[in-house]
């Protein structure tokens, strides 16, 4: 992970040079040294884009920004690629765009959302953080353990992800018609929480009409 980080700040600190002709915002590191307040450089001829690159894992949200090459773009873009592959808790993000200042920081008062998300049990077991949509209020996480009624067979399902307030003052409609739909399931659980990250782990807090609805639907449907 340390390697990776190195590889990813060298190559964007190619973007950070000086020159006169497109303008990018320059800066590295968290929030409070990376901001719509950061300075902007002149970028020297050959860089042609602005670039930005934004991490994100357990530890926090990493940014960089700064003017590139093409060849700069690529390399970053491989770079986050290759990170995800051997970090897969962690997101990273490469951008680049043209134009002058086009790849704009996050204010300082940035203070997104964060939730886990992944759709298999093998994804939630290493599930990535998700930067939340502003319309979205709580973090989620379903389980659901469903028999087959012909095949006797039982399937488990497992999702992470944000939701907005309504999804989750909606939760057990939702679950009953959407999660709990054709076959019998002997147990459908979702719970939403409010804090960041709050969907880590595999716990989940039930509640009794839940439960009762998806015990009666697989009865109705037997």
């Amino acid at each position: 992970m340390m390697k990776l980080t190195v590889v990813v700040t060298l190559v964007l600190l190619a973007f950070v040079k000086r020159g006169s002709s497109l303008q990018c915002y320059k800066c590295s590191g968290d929030l409070k040294e990376c901001n719509s307040d950061s300075g902007k450089q002149n970028c020297e001829d050959g860089h042609t884009s602005c670039a930005s690159l934004v991490m994100n894992n357990a530890d926090g949200m990493h940014f960089t920004y700064g003017c590139a090459k093409p060849l700069d773009c690529q390399a970053a873009k491989s770079v986050c690629a290759e990170m995800m592959k051997t970090n897969p808790q962690t997101s990273c993000d490469a951008a680049c765009c043209t134009g002058d200042n086009c790849a704009k920081p996050y204010p300082k008062d940035y203070s997104p959302k964060q939730c886990y998300e992944c759709s298999s049990m093998e994804d939630c077991e290493m599930a990535k953080l998700k930067t939340c949509a502003n319309t979205d209020d709580y973090c989620y996480k379903i389980l659901t353990e469903v028999t087959h009624k012909d095949s006797n067979v039982m399937l488990n399902t497992y999702s992470k992800g944000c939701a907005t307030k309504t999804q989750c003052d909606n939760k057990e409609a939702q679950l009953f018609y959407q999660t709990c739909a054709k076959d019998s399931a002997s147990a459908c659980e979702m719970n939403c929480c409010a804090d960041g990250m709050c969907n880590a782990g595999s716990n989940f807090v039930v509640s009794a009409f839940v439960l009762f609805a998806c015990a009666l639907f697989a009865v109705v449907h037997l």
